[in-house]
């Protein structure tokens, strides 16, 4: 803030504690900022021509006046999926006949703040636009700082100085919580939640409202919190306007839950929403990323290994890097690239869900949300193997197909998921695979789903396996349910630990731990097909299947039972060529 600003209003903050530390602290932050604005925005060379030009130009043309105006909000000329369409929308809203309401969800740290509220206040201050501005925030603390920036702005930035002088230089009332412009517009700001009646600039009512990421972790966790937020906004908000309309409202933030308010407000008749995600396309073979994800978790106590283990994932990806990026499409890619966000994503694929793609779980109600993991081998296993290939299904055209084999005990009929493959294939590639898998784990069935051009890549992958010398055991499963329901079945059997995944199978556990809500449903699909299969088939057969393959070969005719006893796996029970499993 500027040193002739008011700080009589903090007085009325109720919600915030110690108020002198406060003021204090925003002190600082004005200071620091206005400090940055004069390193890093240099005025402009003095030429009146060149000022008109430039002030005419920001009439119309909200891009050029961001990247203009605030070299030190813009580290990168780059832009962002959502900053090019923000650029065009918001003009277009604000200078069109209707009302806007606006919500753009976007991912963590695309500058939506910056982007949206500030610059857009401020665009819409120097230009006459608006007389009325409301800006809320999750909090009072986050509100105050909001404008303490657009009033630093106003008063220190010598571009803005140069070419508008009518709006810049403190106003006539300097705030903490309002300000009025010296072009006479003002600005009040605040918490959600607040009593906001009443707000008006002389006779004219609000025209102009940004609601900026009103809901955090805590709060948004609690159905009441939602409650009281979207109560707010259509209760409280959208009443500010002038009786005969003329007030647009932008709403920016990130989904950090499904039933968030800012998810179910815009829902509502009349609002327009957009979302964007880091990652608009996943990679064709997320295969080659689950196998990567795997060796990028391991960790070891010691820092001089766990940095080993580390290259190791890393040599891995340069060796794969072109095959792992087919396929995939960002919204950032000069600022985030691909491997920096799937190194995000295998930190926490709910954080990465959450704050990158705004895909978020829903919690209370997510049916596969208590994941079981096996960990060690059971020489009881009897294999099978289920395939979805989505090929030929209506609305589903250029889906993952996925191949699942799970060995199942029959003694207490517990399904542990050994394999996973779940990436966009050819048809070929997908008989390829099944049949290489069948080679190494020997199923005893394998489920093919056949619907429609399915029934064909089933009896076409019978046919291949045979000239191979092959036996695949394969049976077609034609679905006489609705999916939802048979994928909802798994639940109990998931939840009490029947079905059991591998720790690095991340694509399944991803496309289970945010079903319903996720993209793609075909590993749950796959999963529901090899869980009846198992569990209907396996006392069956007395049949002792063994996976023998390039991966995991039985090195003696039998099991070693005291290399099982002794760890689990056995040293010499099998062999693994090196590979990790």
């Amino acid at each position: 803030m500027h040193a002739g600003t008011d700080f009589s209003d903090l007085s009325d903050l109720t919600d915030i504690r110690n108020l002198r530390d406060f003021q204090k602290e925003i002190e600082k932050f004005n200071r620091e900022l206005r400090d940055t604005i004069e390193l890093e925005c240099a005025a402009f060379a003095v030429d009146k021509k060149a000022s008109r030009a430039r002030a005419a130009r920001v009439q119309g043309d909200y891009q050029f006046f961001a990247t203009t105006y605030f070299p030190h909000y813009a580290p990168t000329p780059h832009l962002s999926l959502f900053h090019e369409f923000l650029f065009a929308r918001m003009p277009a809203v604000i200078d069109g006949a209707e009302d806007g309401r606006e919500v753009y969800e976007a991912p963590r740290g695309e500058a939506k703040s910056t982007y949206a509220t500030q610059l857009g206040a401020l665009w819409c201050i120097v230009t006459g636009r608006k007389k009325m501005i409301g800006i809320f925030m999750n909090t009072e603390e986050q509100a105050i700082e909001m404008l303490s920036s657009i009033q630093a702005e106003l008063d220190s930035n010598p571009r803005l100085q140069m070419d508008f002088p009518a709006a810049c230089g403190q106003g006539r009332v300097w705030q903490a919580t309002t300000a009025i412009t010296k072009n006479g517009a003002k600005i009040r700001v605040g918490g959600t939640g607040k009593k906001i009646r009443g707000m008006k600039n002389g006779p004219h009512r609000p025209d102009l409202i940004f609601l900026d990421d009103l809901e955090n972790d805590e709060n948004v966790a609690k159905k009441e919190q939602r409650d009281k937020v979207e109560n707010f906004v259509l209760a409280a908000v959208v009443g500010l306007g002038p009786p005969g309309g003329g007030m647009d409202i932008f709403w920016v933030g990130t989904s950090l839950h499904y039933d968030a308010a800012i998810n179910r407000v815009s829902r509502k008749p009349g609002w327009q929403r957009r979302v964007f995600r880091s990652l608009l396309t996943w990679p064709d073979r997320m295969d080659l990323w689950d196998e990567w994800e795997a060796l990028y978790s391991r960790t070891s106590d010691d820092d001089d290994e766990k940095a080993r283990l580390t290259e190791e994932a890393h040599a891995f990806h340069r060796k794969h890097a072109r095959e792992m990026a087919a396929g995939a499409r960002l919204s950032w890619p000069k600022v985030r690239d691909l491997y920096s966000l799937m190194r995000l994503r295998a930190t926490s694929h709910e954080a990465f869900e959450k704050e990158q793609q705004n895909n978020p779980g829903n919690d209370e109600n997510a049916p596969f949300r208590n994941i079981q993991y096996w960990t060690q081998r059971n020489r009881k296993w009897r294999f099978f193997g289920a395939i979805d290939p989505s090929l030929g299904k209506r609305g589903k055209g250029g889906d993952p197909s996925a191949i699942l084999v799970g060995g199942v005990d029959p003694g207490t009929m517990i399904l542990d998921v050994l394999e996973a493959d779940i990436t966009r294939r050819t048809p070929e590639m997908i008989m390829e695979r099944a049949i290489a898998l069948q080679k190494e784990y020997h199923c005893i069935m394998w489920g093919v789903e056949a619907v429609q051009f399915q029934y064909f890549l089933y009896t076409q992958m019978i046919q291949l396996a045979a000239k191979r010398g092959v036996a695949f055991p394969a049976v077609p499963v034609t679905p006489d349910t609705d999916k939802t329901l048979r994928i909802q079945s798994l639940q109990p059997h998931a939840h009490n630990g029947l079905i059991r995944l591998g720790h690095n199978q991340s694509t399944l556990i991803s496309q289970l731990k945010f079903w319903p809500e996720t993209d793609h449903d075909d590993g749950p699909d796959a999963l529901e097909i090899l869980w009846n299969l198992a569990t209907t088939h396996s006392a069956e057969y007395e049949y002792h299947a063994a996976a023998r393959g390039e991966r995991y070969r039985l090195a003696t005719d039998g099991w070693d039972d005291d290399a099982w006893d002794n760890n689990g796996w056995g040293d010499d029970g099998w062999e693994d060529d090196g590979e990790s499993w």
